[in-house]
């Protein structure tokens, strides 16, 4: 065999033997892509072994997949169908569904007649708020101009308090100034408790009175206010967003008293039965100057 023959036979060879070596190398590749997405598909998916007993995996539809506490209390059953927007305002069609905002100072002087020709029928004022530093309790500056031009008006009257209370005795405290403060006034709408930790989206943040606050102490907090508004004859609510509804709030022991629930979506998310949906805390309305919070009412009270 001549130099010149072997050459070719052996150059030939290498090139079987660099594809056969890139065919392998690529197989390799797939069958390790394939295992990784598997334990990925698994943990995500994973058998019901894997999570919780105490949590369910729920599809949020702006979330995603993701884990959330599990209760034996009715779920959200809203139908995307029925909701509709109009000139920035949004609707539901149920004969039992309605409008209104609510609002407090910050809102300035409001024209109630026109907030009222625009199709709002109910109307949540703030009656008054705790301090996050200090404790102290103040009254809202517009609370009885509100309360009397909105019931003039016609709109129907609910009211909240803006807590920090750091004690089941200052929840209580809360409810019985708002108790005195409302009596003058036909409120058939919910008085609700609106606990917040203050700045920022956390059970608590550091610098504020509330940030040794455990989610158990607020559930417990919020029982205490809504029970003693109930003993008074009113209809108690609490208000709550996603991440708090989820992580703060113990929504078994809370079952039997209405929830308002806000997030600024086009649609709500939350797996859970909820009774007022605040849409929006930028909306526009004639009779309110600047911004406003708007809601959708499910269900009728009073």
């Amino acid at each position: 065999m001549s130099r010149l023959s072997r050459f070719f036979r052996l150059k030939k060879y290498r090139k079987q033997r660099n594809r056969l070596l890139i065919i392998s190398a690529a197989a390799l590749a797939v069958f390790v892509l394939g295992f990784l997405m598997h334990r990925a598909f698994t943990r995500i998916e994973g058998p019901k072994a894997s999570i919780p007993s105490n949590e369910i995996l729920i599809h949020d539809r702006y979330e995603g997949q993701k884990l959330i506490p599990k209760y034996s209390i009715a779920k959200n059953a809203y139908q995307d169908s029925k909701f509709s927007v109009e000139n920035g305002i949004r609707t539901y069609a149920d004969k039992n569904a309605s409008k209104g905002v609510d609002v407090s100072s910050w809102q300035g002087n409001i024209n109630w007649t026109k907030v009222k020709k625009v199709g709002m029928t109910f109307t949540f004022i703030r009656v008054g708020y705790r301090g996050q530093t200090k404790g102290s309790i103040f009254d809202d500056e517009k609370f009885t101009q509100n309360m009397k031009e909105a019931s003039a008006a016609g709109l129907k009257l609910g009211v909240y308090f803006y807590s920090q209370a750091v004690s089941a005795s200052e929840a209580a405290e809360e409810a019985d100034y708002v108790i005195e403060k409302i009596k003058p006034y036909h409120v058939t709408w919910p008085v609700v408790f609106d606990w917040e930790p203050g700045e920022g989206e956390e059970t608590s943040t550091s610098g504020l009175r509330t940030q040794n606050v455990i989610p158990e102490q607020v559930s417990s907090f919020t029982k205490v206010f809504c029970d003693r508004v109930k003993a008074a004859g009113y209809q108690p609510c609490f208000y709550t967003n996603k991440n708090m509804g989820y992580t703060t709030f113990d929504l078994k022991l809370l079952s039997s008293i209405p929830m308002w629930y806000a997030e600024y979506r086009p649609l709500p998310s939350f797996y859970y039965h909820f009774d007022i949906w605040q849409y929006v805390s930028k909306g526009h309305i004639d009779g309110i100057s600047g911004n406003a919070d708007i809601n959708i009412a499910f269900r009728k009270f009073g």
